[in-house]
């Protein structure tokens, strides 16, 4: 049997659709249509990947033999771990992604209010008293 073939069956087994399995593994829906239809073939790692979400051996996912669905072994990999530390740190990626715009948005609020403070005259600053201030008018008649 084909890859292509058992990728379906398997994901199918396991009730998830394309955009399920392509978040779980962190690649676009469109690269998971790709090996299911046999345009594309997975990665070494996405095909580790694959093994793990759908709980089959390797060496049974890449044999031309047909996998027996009901019958998939339990499989303990060392890779579990290694996830999970992957998993954390995406997490992290993106809480710090978020303190980050947060904290550009803060600096811009605070830069945009001290641009709004009254600009202070040179008068003002050598302390001298300015009595009028003529103020211009413009008249716009086109008559």
């Amino acid at each position: 049997m084909a890859l292509e073939k058992k990728l379906v069956r398997l994901r199918k087994k396991e009730g998830m659709s394309q955009a399920d399995v392509s978040e779980k593994l962190d690649v676009s829906r469109q690269a998971v249509s790709r090996w299911e239809a046999g345009d594309s073939r997975p990665s070494t790692e996405n095909l580790q990947a694959l093994c793990r979400l759908y709980n089959v051996k390797l060496d049974d996912l890449l044999s031309d033999e047909e996998i027996s669905i009901g019958k998939t072994e339990s499989i303990k990999t060392e890779c579990e771990p290694e996830q999970k530390s992957k998993e954390r740190n995406r997490i992290w990626i993106k809480r710090g992604v978020i303190a980050a715009v947060i904290l550009a948005l803060i600096v811009c609020c605070i830069f945009w209010y001290m641009d709004q403070k009254k600009e202070i005259e040179l008068h003002t600053i050598n302390g001298e008293k300015v009595e009028s201030q003529e103020t211009q008018e413009f008249n716009l008649n086109w008559k």
